[in-house]
């Protein structure tokens, strides 16, 4: 019955942005109140009109201020969500994208703000204190940010932003031990990010186990996906013992629309 109702709206998910999940929380909305949902041919009229035929639930108007902002009306998704915070059924979706929408205005005393509404609610969603974390940072409180960071990490320790977050804040202060200690920790939940193995390489090379730096390179650049820095630090790293693998890895480079940094073409080119 689910699948046919979603089926049913001809609407195609996987274009959808997913810096908020519309579709995750149309799904929990569906399913924890067991609503019956007219099939409309438009289904962005049908979300757009949630607020109206549920104006006491704050999930109806984060699932419709959420459709608005992937569709990037930012100011209409922000008034929507705005008067959300009057619905009397609280939901936490309703204040995770209400710091989605601030924070893309660089608002981040309202990032905070609506991170600690939120919590207030779900003291356990993990998300939230991200977007706690990311404020706290913006507002040049890194303290703040580290405390907030390890609060998301103690209520979900695999939630993988976080990790990786606090790692790049302890390579801002050159905490190599700690930055090594988080990106560990976040591969092996997911091993996709070649961000993660690229910085871990940065993290040994920098603390002298060129070994372990390689290592970690070697593995960014095999993601399908291109890690442009990994490439030239690999290179780089390379050019002073094994120059063929250098002048390889370049070609590969190349072949991949990667682009060899300006000093690097001249060490191995000359040019």
């Amino acid at each position: 019955m689910l699948a046919e109702l979603i089926e049913s709206f001809n609407f195609d998910y996987k274009k959808l942005s997913f810096r908020i999940p519309v579709i995750v929380i149309f799904l929990v909305f569906l399913i924890r109140t067991q609503m019956y949902i007219p099939v409309f041919e438009n289904h962005s009229t049908f979300w757009s009109n949630l607020p109206k035929t549920y104006p006491d639930r704050q999930i109806a108007y984060a699932i419709a201020g959420g459709v608005l902002f992937n569709e990037n009306f930012v100011d209409e998704s922000l008034k929507l969500l705005t008067d959300g915070e009057n619905a009397p059924i609280k939901n936490t979706t309703l204040y995770f994208n209400l710091a989605t929408v601030n924070m893309s205005r660089n608002n981040f005393e309202k990032v905070e703000y609506y991170s600690k509404k939120g919590l207030e609610i779900d003291s356990n969603n993990s998300k939230l204190y991200v977007k706690w974390a990311i404020s706290k940072l913006k507002m040049m409180d890194t303290a703040g940010s580290i405390e907030k960071y390890g609060k998301a990490i103690e209520k979900n320790s695999k939630n993988t932003e976080a990790l990786s977050n606090l790692s790049l804040i302890y390579m801002m202060k050159k905490d190599v031990p700690n930055a090594i200690k988080y990106l560990e920790i976040s591969i092996a939940v997911d091993k996709s990010n070649s961000n993660n193995f690229n910085n871990l390489g940065v993290c040994y090379f920098n603390s002298g186990n060129k070994q372990k730096a390689e290592e970690a390179w070697l593995e960014a650049v095999k993601n399908p996906k291109l890690n442009n820095d990994a490439y030239n630090n690999l290179i780089m790293f390379y050019t002073k013992s094994n120059i063929s693998k250098s002048l390889e890895l370049a070609n590969e480079l190349s072949k991949r629309g990667g682009k060899l940094k300006p000093e690097l073409r001249k060490a191995l080119y000359g040019n």
